[in-house]
């Protein structure tokens, strides 16, 4: 198949399930989708022959910004590409679903995908199903959890979660199972999503205060220059009386106050002919005229000053209340940092028990209870 730039760059939600972009030229249309692309919200790359081997692909990823949604089950990924993607989900800050089922990415794509989470602070799901997963890899997703609070579903797919045994099926240990399902119910998670999706809130409408300023920013321009044009209009006005005045006094001879003979016309006033009188007038109420628009033009840019101050304060009082969460979220995610790193020492020893547990015949089930239950009370 030939993909479409210029149709699809303009889509919303992409659907390229089944279409083999092995060839060069559509793998290279997709990467400029994807980087080109500001609408793009949900993309189906399923069973497209994908290996992500030459890191086009991902490099676009991890530059995107509007891709909530990414599918890309059962394409040729393994742990090559695995680790590319985790690479690339390190730097992108928009992705929340992200769906790898039957990529055969191992244990060793399961570690990739580990290291990237604690870094990754969007993702909210992963799909992992049908990809040779066994307990080592999912040992590691299971501490990455720990230290990463956004994750709020993974499905792992081991065989007790269904009915049927497919090929590439995970093979996780029950108690490793038990272990992510409690690290994903822990309570305090559901606190940590709330604070971002609070902050990501006072964000966005920090953004549209931004954007309101911005605007009133370019008002009080547009008004500084209007203002500008009518001060030198006025002064023009002004200049044009003082030589219009000046011409009168040409015009209008001197008035001979002395002479008692009515009858002598030459000391008489001079009459004025209406014209210059009419000039004079009229560059009279066009100066008047212009100083009305001039204050009212300054009292529209006072009233708009007094608007611009009141958003700033408005955009002040929500900066005030978005630092304050950040500081509570950097004080929660220090302390996670802290009982993290207390958490992974002490399960790792249980875990060690279990399977010593387990190897004796003794019920590792229960060890694996008490471990689960000291997590969720953070004891």
């Amino acid at each position: 198949m030939t993909l479409d730039f210029d149709k699809l760059v303009k889509q919303k939600v992409i659907h390229l399930n089944r279409e083999d972009l092995k060839g060069v030229d559509d793998l290279d249309t997709l990467v400029k989708i994807i980087k080109q692309s500001t609408l793009l919200r949900m993309l189906d790359l399923r069973w497209a022959n994908l290996t992500l081997s030459d890191r086009k692909l991902t490099n676009a990823i991890a530059k995107n910004t509007t891709i909530k949604r990414l599918w890309l089950q059962y394409n040729n990924i393994s742990s090559k590409g695995a680790k590319y993607l985790a690479n690339a989900l390190k730097e992108n800050n928009t992705l929340q679903s992200l769906y790898l089922s039957g990529n055969n990415i191992g244990d060793e794509g399961s570690k990739y995908i580990a290291n990237m989470l604690p870094v990754n602070k969007t993702l909210q799901r992963i799909t992992l199903d049908t990809n040779n997963i066994g307990d080592q890899g999912a040992q590691s997703i299971a501490t990455s959890l720990v230290s990463n609070m956004g994750i709020r579903e993974i499905w792992l797919g081991v065989r007790d979660q269904r009915d049927t045994k497919l090929a590439g099926d995970n093979n996780i240990s029950k108690h490793i199972m038990e272990r992510i399902k409690t690290i994903l119910n822990d309570p305090k998670r559901n606190e940590f999503v709330m604070m971002r999706r609070s902050i990501a809130k006072k964000n966005k409408e920090l953004e549209g205060k931004d954007a309101v300023i911005a605007k009133k920013d370019r008002d009080l321009a547009k008004k500084d220059r209007d203002l500008a044009k009518k001060d030198k209009h006025i002064t023009s006005l002004k200049s044009a009386i003082r030589v219009q005045l000046q011409q009168l006094e040409t015009i209008i001879d001197p008035v001979d106050l002395t002479s008692e003979d009515d009858d002598e016309p030459a000391n008489k006033r001079a009459r004025i002919e209406n014209s210059p009188k009419s000039r004079l007038a009229l560059l009279h109420e066009q100066s008047r005229e212009h100083s009305q628009r001039l204050v009212k033009v300054k009292q529209e840019k006072n009233t708009a000053e007094a608007a611009l101050d009141n958003v700033r304060g408005q955009k002040q009082a929500v900066e005030a209340n978005l630092e304050e969460a950040r500081g509570e979220l950097e004080d929660a995610e220090e302390l996670v940092g802290q009982q993290t790193i207390a958490t992974n020492i002490w399960q790792g020893r249980f875990d060690e028990l279990v399977s010593l547990a387990e190897a004796a015949g003794v019920d590792g089930a229960a060890i694996s209870g008490i471990r689960n239950r000291s997590l969720a009370s953070g004891s």
